[in-house]
């Protein structure tokens, strides 16, 4: 059997797609990804044994007219492909660069399953949920059908969201390898250490919080992933604060042995990152992004809070008091 995955454009999306891709694999099926056209998506699927075909789409935000145009041509596309690539299904993980893809497979009579792992359904699920038959929900805790219209909720499951199988099955990975392949001072093996990510998303904000936060827990290592747009700059910004705690990564391929090295993770509220963090059991500061569509960041961070372990602080003007005081009470 040949799965074409269709989604792109963020990490959420194509970290989701990995995580279906794998399993299929190990039961020895075919798999080829549908993605954006992004350098990221490029930079996440290059190293993996997967074929890819990236493509050039739009968000209705960016202009419903030009929208359908690149729609439509992004369309014909996808119908060529599937049937030159001989695919058997076809599995959406969200984003508007999944939209051509599904309606392709649904012309070409394909299968199709979409995946939402957010506590509240994106517009493209929302929209494609008439052409699927089936759509598989990940918050088990959270009432995502009431976004769904009445006629297409019998093709609901709550199945929980996907994830990589190094989160499922984490390596025994010593704090020493992961040290050396960050170049890090072995004298600060004892130290805690916190990691830091989805600083890409509300950059400015966040990574103004952290720091705040490494200049006053100066006896903490962090590690913070930027992205790559804003590694340099945020690089520079702790060279000239003075502080030499951080280690500033753009991106690392191993998330999983971050996270277990992590006596703590600061993240924002992505599905796909809360449900990494809840496999691995981790303590974390969960910190959803404002503008996130329909708050679905929010509603993710509510629905993976654990008492004492992992709370939700929203970004408001007291979010550094309240991280300050959660790291003083957890070290």
């Amino acid at each position: 059997m040949k799965i074409c995955i269709a989604g792109g454009k963020s990490g959420g999306h194509l970290y989701l797609g990995v995580a279906v891709a794998q399993q299929f694999s190990e039961s020895g099926d075919a798999v080829v990804f549908f993605c954006s056209d992004r350098s990221l998506d490029e930079s996440i699927l290059r190293p993996l044994p997967w074929i890819f075909r990236p493509f050039y789409t739009k968000s209705p935000s960016e202009g419903l007219l030009s929208w359908f145009f690149v729609t439509l041509q992004a369309f014909f596309k996808a119908k060529k492909f599937l049937k030159k690539d001989q695919v058997d299904a076809v599995i959406g993980t969200g984003g508007f660069v999944s939209v051509p893809i599904i309606f392709a497979a649904f012309f070409l009579r394909l299968p199709i399953i979409l995946l939402e792992p957010n506590a509240v359904p994106g517009r493209a699920t929302r929209l494609l949920s008439f052409l699927a038959d089936k759509i598989c929900l990940g918050f088990v805790d959270a009432k995502s059908e009431s976004f769904f219209a009445k006629r297409v909720r019998f093709k609901l499951e709550k199945t929980g969201v996907p994830i990589r199988k190094a989160f499922l099955n984490p390596s025994s990975c010593s704090k020493e390898r992961v040290f050396e392949s960050l170049s890090l001072e072995t004298s600060k093996i004892n130290q805690k250490t916190i990691l830091v990510t989805g600083g890409s998303q509300g950059a400015s904000r966040i990574n103004n919080v952290i720091l705040e936060l490494a200049k006053k827990f100066s006896d903490i290592l962090w590690i913070h992933i930027a992205g790559k747009k804003h590694e340099s700059h945020i690089k520079e910004l702790y060279r000239d604060k003075g502080i030499y705690n951080v280690k500033v990564l753009a991106f690392h391929e191993n998330m999983s042995d971050l996270m277990l090295i992590s006596d703590l993770v600061i993240s924002r509220a992505g599905a796909s990152s809360l449900a990494e963090i809840c496999a691995l059991d981790k303590s974390a500061i969960i910190i959803p992004l404002k503008n996130s569509m329909d708050d679905h960041q929010y509603y993710n961070a509510l629905a993976c809070r654990k008492e004492g372990k992992r709370v939700c602080f929203k970004d408001s003007e007291n979010l550094l008091e309240e991280i300050q005081s959660f790291i003083t009470s957890l070290f």
